[in-house]
């Protein structure tokens, strides 16, 4: 693999954070929010609108909302968000932010089940764009609260599952 573009990675982390400040500005899902130290496992320390916090990590994907059945979540990620979630209650939020909306997932869905890893081919853009072979466990879209965006860019509550 060739050499880590920390520029890269920097200027996503930006665009994570305007991406989430635009979202909660218009939601109102977590009335305080602290971000965490850039390029950590876990973006933002909130407190979500029913007083409890939360672990938030973002993620940017350049898909639609209803392009693909699962969402690919990094084993490292995963683990230390439920860690916390057992150990301090904190409970493990995973945003993603689509091209036209917002899939949020409560992690503590998973916290007694098995998730299989998966043998994946992504394109590491931190990375001079290679492709690389990794392993990630998939979350089924079909669990994830669901945001679309109108045609002013309002984010509109479309699906919420059944909560923890």
């Amino acid at each position: 693999m060739s050499g880590y573009n920390s520029d890269y990675h920097e200027a996503s982390e930006r665009k994570d954070d305007a991406l989430f400040q635009e979202f909660n500005d218009q939601t109102h899902y977590f009335p305080i929010t602290k971000r965490n130290q850039q390029l950590s496992h876990i973006d933002y320390t909130c407190t979500d609108a029913k007083g409890r916090e939360c672990s938030v990590e973002l993620k940017r994907r350049q898909c639609k909302v209803g392009e693909y059945t699962h969402i690919y979540i990094e084993p490292q990620k995963f683990f230390e968000m439920l860690l916390r979630w057992m150990q301090y209650r904190i409970i493990p939020i995973y945003i993603n932010f689509m091209k036209d909306g917002v899939l949020m997932f409560d992690l503590r869905q998973w916290e007694n089940v098995d998730l299989k890893l998966q043998r994946v081919t992504i394109k590491n853009h931190g990375y001079s764009e290679e492709k690389q072979e990794t392993y990630r466990y998939c979350l089924p879209t079909d669990k994830a609260i669901m945001f679309i965006k109108d045609i002013d860019g309002r984010y509109i509550l479309k699906k919420q599952p059944c909560r923890v």
